[in-house]
């Protein structure tokens, strides 16, 4: 190799290690920008959500928006499938029913388990039961007493089914009281699933800010934020699932009542009695009246009657005793009124010697 060649290397050798070096220093400047550019605009974006987070509590504790948001969400999910304004009316609508019924039976045992067959059959489930015995005679040992049993039941059934399964329970007794509610929580519960959908938004942002946070302060802030971001969704998902259970399932309260004879219900108002009426009336129910002291009074007399005749000899023992203590002491007393005086008996022995 000639000594021009040597030299035109050596002039390229050096130009390659000169690029080299400007672009390492070039790349290494650039790593350094980035580092402080992130550290910039994670401080900006904590900034901004701050900004961000009080337009967002104000903006979704309003109702009407919050119920528009909701509107809004779902106008956007039933999109695809056009439905009429009636349809959508009634598809957005959360209605809650309640019942309470109260019935009389005489066949308490059937009309328990056909109840409980039939909550079985319609999808339903008891949430809470409760029986009791109103005879105060159960520890009597006699057939006449017989029980008057109550049932109460907090029953839930699928709402499409509440109206037929209230239908149903005339089947099972005699109804002596019915109501029903109907409650509609649609606009509670579109306010709680827009706070949902905020607190979802929030969320994902404190998450995005945390992936971005370069210093410990900054990390603790955010997190301390999302802790109770999420506390707060729990909150409201737990919400949403009772108002999805209460909506889907109706509650009845039932009150079942087992009597030996079904009270008289009368659907038109009886005519006013006549006097005589009302004093054949007041008449028997006065002989009534007696009739239950006399069988008191006898109940209590038999009840009575051991005690009544130990006592009975008690007395006698005593009385007898006192009359036999009262002829002794007479017949003492008696005794010593016959026997004389001393007085006495000197005078007449002086009486005797005289003559």
């Amino acid at each position: 190799m000639t000594i021009k060649n040597k030299s035109a290397l050596a002039m390229i050798t050096a130009l390659m290690l000169t690029f080299t070096a400007c672009g390492s220093t070039n790349h290494s400047g650039a790593t350094m920008n980035k580092s402080v550019s992130d550290s910039q605009s994670a401080k900006s974006a904590y900034a901004d959500y701050a900004d961000e987070a009080e337009y967002s509590d104000e903006d979704y504790t309003n109702g009407d928006q919050s119920y528009a948001y909701a509107e809004n969400t779902l106008s956007t999910s039933t999109a695809e499938t056009p439905l009429s304004d009636s349809q959508k009316y009634l598809a957005a609508q959360k209605m809650v029913y309640t019942g309470t019924v109260d019935l009389e039976t005489l066949e308490y045992d059937d009309a328990v388990s056909r109840i409980r067959n039939d909550i079985a059959q319609y999808g339903g489930f008891i949430e809470s039961s409760g029986e009791s015995n109103q005879n105060k005679r159960w520890y009597f040992d006699d057939e006449t007493y017989e029980s008057e049993r109550r049932l109460s039941l907090t029953v839930r059934i699928p709402s499409e089914h509440f109206d037929e399964f209230l239908a149903g329970l005339s089947a099972y007794g005699q109804k002596m009281h019915e109501s029903t509610n109907a409650e509609n929580i649609s606009r509670r519960y579109a306010d709680n699933e827009a706070e949902i959908a905020a607190l979802e938004k929030e969320q994902e942002r404190l998450l995005e800010m945390m992936d971005n946070a370069v210093t410990i302060d900054e990390m603790i802030t955010v997190e301390d934020r999302l802790t109770s971001v999420q506390a707060q969704l729990n909150r409201y998902k737990s919400d949403r699932s009772a108002m999805d259970t209460d909506v889907a399932y109706s509650k009845i309260n039932l009150t079942l009542t087992e009597v030996h004879k079904l009270t008289p219900i009368h659907t038109e108002p009886e005519p006013e009695p006549t006097f005589l009426e009302r004093l054949g009336e007041q008449i028997k129910e006065s002989g009534s009246t007696f009739l239950e002291v006399l069988e008191g009074l006898l109940f209590l007399f038999i009840a009575l009657f051991p005690y009544l005749a130990i006592l009975a000899v008690i007395i006698i023992i005593v009385v007898s005793a006192t009359r036999k203590r009262r002829a002794k002491k007479a017949a003492m007393t008696a005794q010593v009124q016959a026997q004389p005086k001393p007085e006495e008996k000197d005078n007449s022995e002086k009486g005797n010697n005289i003559e």
